[in-house]
């Protein structure tokens, strides 16, 4: 993903908590910042979204429980933009 956009996943329940959800940017395998206030919870009449905003460029480990099982994800944000002719490509 490029600086400036969102990620936005479906979660089950509706609590946003630090037992819940965590995400840190990280150098190398240090982690150095605590991102946890980019992260946001919507109730869309059915389900639930979390969404991550205004993340600059570099690399984040994410972490939520959705009632089951622990995820983890690791999202890298590049510095660039989403060429015109196609959003698969960042220049």
């Amino acid at each position: 993903m490029v600086e400036g956009e969102s990620l936005e996943f479906p979660v089950s329940g509706g609590e946003l908590g630090r037992e819940r959800f965590a995400m840190v940017r990280r150098v190398g395998d240090v982690k150095v910042d605590d991102w946890f206030d980019n992260i946001t919870l919507t109730d869309h009449k059915g389900y639930h979204s979390f969404k991550i905003k205004s993340l600059k460029r570099g690399f984040y480990d994410l972490e939520f429980f959705d009632g089951h099982e622990t995820i983890k994800m690791n999202i890298t944000v590049y510095e660039g933009s989403r060429w015109e002719g196609s959003e698969n490509f960042i220049i």
